[in-house]
């Protein structure tokens, strides 16, 4: 080979090996945006993946880690598996079914550094009843609906099992909290706070009176990372625990601050969340879901470094790759993003509370679902997402 023909063959490889750096530059730099769903539900997994897979396409996506891309996409808590859960329970594997079962809810307690685990944690425990009903053991059934309840009464038997005059039995048993109660208490050094079933946090101190029965326990320690477990309260007997608060990591840290990006109300007090998201990851620009619904997704671009936004973008969802792609990259356009100081923004939702704060945690399950008949009804009902997620 002649010496024209190497330094023709050296500037062909140097010019493909740039051009594909400038490619890989292109899907990180600016230009491309952290998607996050900034969502209440991590249900519509099929939305937030074709947003994905549509920005990532056409070099709009900026690619983080596997854990850090879970934390973005809302399913750090989500149940793992829940196809396997039903087909073993179709199977009558209860022992697989149940196995399934311990190992998502030791994921998901030892995960609770952000997003909301009550959710998946009363679809485990419904889950539960349904395979001790299979078993015959009534009393537990009610044990586990009852539990899954004050977790949280807005999950809901998957289809199959709604109607089913046993469940529909269980669940009017399960309605009705027992007169029997217990205590807890905590041992613990240095201060911190302690919240049961999402209710407000208060004080580690005294000994908790529980009604009896299973119940969330989390405790919270300035620096450390979130304590949660599901504890037995035995009628007239005290549950000791003492927990062993590991140091917050920084998976944890992203995760806490992920989660309050995604729970203020947008506009100026999620740009300012965001900020903080974007130091620990060193990325500038994200695109949140804002809502998922009937078949659209309303979506929002955050630029922190310019401290602009986008107006809200409705997508069809049905609407071709191209015609998404197009309403995104418009969005994403310096020049159609305006000043936060300038956007007035009516947050119809209000302002998302943490999952230990939530509404149903004060108003008590008799109050919520209205008891006997109408409480059935309610957790019979079809529900926006199956349970599960």
């Amino acid at each position: 080979m002649t010496r024209i023909a190497v330094l023709c063959t050296a500037l062909l490889v140097t010019t493909i090996l740039l051009g594909t750096s400038a490619h890989a530059r292109n899907r990180s730099a600016d230009g491309g945006v952290v998607l996050v769903n900034g969502t209440s539900s991590s249900g519509n997994v099929a939305t937030y993946e074709k947003l994905r897979r549509i920005l990532d396409t056409n070099d709009l996506l900026v690619r983080l880690s596997t854990p850090m891309q879970t934390l973005m996409d809302g399913r750090r808590l989500a149940i793992e598996d829940l196809e396997s859960i039903r087909d073993a329970y179709a199977k009558l594997e209860y022992e697989t079914a149940l196995l399934i079962i311990d190992q998502n809810q030791k994921r998901i307690l030892g995960s609770a550094g952000g997003g909301d685990p009550l959710r998946p944690l009363a679809a485990l425990q419904l889950w539960r009843g349904l395979l001790a009903i299979a078993d015959g053991d009534e009393p537990k059934a009610v044990e586990f609906f009852r539990a899954a309840l004050r977790f949280d009464p807005t999950v809901s038997p998957d289809a199959n099992f709604r109607k089913a005059p046993t469940v529909q039995k269980i669940l009017r048993l399960a309605l009705k909290e027992p007169s029997t109660t217990g205590k807890l208490e905590i041992e613990l050094e240095g201060e911190a706070k302690v919240s049961i079933n999402g209710g407000e946090a208060q004080p580690v101190g005294k000994k908790i009176t529980l009604v009896t029965g299973l119940h969330i326990v989390s405790i919270l320690q300035e620096g450390m990372k979130p304590y949660l477990e599901i504890v037995n309260i035995v009628d007239g007997e005290t549950e000791t625990i003492a927990p062993d608060l590991d140091e917050e990591t920084d998976e944890d840290r992203a995760a806490r601050l992920v989660d309050d990006a995604a729970n203020a109300p947008p506009g100026k007090a999620r740009l300012k969340k965001a900020n903080e998201v974007a130091q620990l990851i060193g990325r500038k620009k994200f695109l949140y879901i804002e809502d998922m619904s009937d078949g659209h997704a309303k979506v929002r671009v955050y630029d922190v470094s310019t401290a602009r936004i986008s107006n809200t973008v409705d997508l069809d969802l049905d609407a071709t790759d191209t015609q998404i792609r197009r309403r995104i990259i418009a969005a994403i356009n310096p020049e159609n993003m305006i000043p936060v100081q300038e956007v007035v923004l009516v947050d119809k939702r209000g302002r998302e509370k943490k999952w230990y704060q939530k509404w149903y945690v004060w108003v008590g399950a008799a109050a919520l679902v209205g008891g006997g008949a109408l409480g059935v009804h309610y957790m019979t009902r079809d529900p926006v997402s199956a349970m599960g997620f």
